[in-house]
């Protein structure tokens, strides 16, 4: 919970949305982060997610200013997972991702199959892939590079069989342009 400045209110009570998400999303992130606990890599391979809530246009007319960060848990694309009842910390524990973490019930090419790990599942996300460095549109061999990090990584994953399976799903551009400058790693679940 927090206050906004009368700066990214607007004139006239007419609420200025972008200047508001540009100062509410870094705070909320930061929260998140500091709240959930984990490192960079497992909340960004978990099922958590931060939101906020700011007050209405009505509201901020007559004078509110404040606004909210919450936890949710995606359990799928369209539904809500239930949250423990102190989520504090609940990405610090070893098996945290058994839990909380991305999976999907069919190879992870297939879009919309997206599940938390608690739910039943065949393929899990275990990497985040950075491909390149710095703020630029990767180039095709920066893009290839991280596809074999990606294979060696989860042949190692599996055990390094002579036969192995994997997935690799890099940022699209305008998920460039968002800020998600990394790609998932897949691997199937036995």
């Amino acid at each position: 919970m927090g206050a906004l400045p009368k700066r990214v209110i607007g004139a006239r009570g007419d609420p200025d949305t972008a200047a508001i998400a540009h100062f509410v999303t870094p705070r909320c992130d930061r929260r998140f982060a500091r709240h959930v606990g984990g490192t960079r890599a497992s909340r960004v391979l978990s099922r958590l997610q931060p939101v906020w809530f700011v007050p209405s246009p009505s509201q901020l007319a007559r004078g509110a200013r404040w606004y909210r960060c919450d936890v949710v848990a995606l359990a799928t694309a369209d539904a809500m997972a239930r949250l423990p009842r102190r989520t504090a910390g609940v990405l610090d524990a070893g098996n945290a991702l058994d839990s909380w973490g991305l999976c999907s019930t069919t190879a992870p090419s297939r879009v919309g199959h997206r599940v938390i790990c608690g739910r039943p599942h065949s393929w899990r996300a275990f990497a985040i892939i950075r491909p390149g460095a710095g703020s630029r549109w990767p180039s095709s061999a920066a893009f290839a590079a991280a596809r074999q990090e990606c294979k060696a990584r989860a042949r190692a994953q599996q055990g390094y069989p002579l036969r192995w399976t994997y997935g690799w799903q890099r940022p699209s551009r305008s998920q460039w342009q968002d800020g998600r400058r990394w790609g998932y790693c897949w691997a199937p679940v036995k």
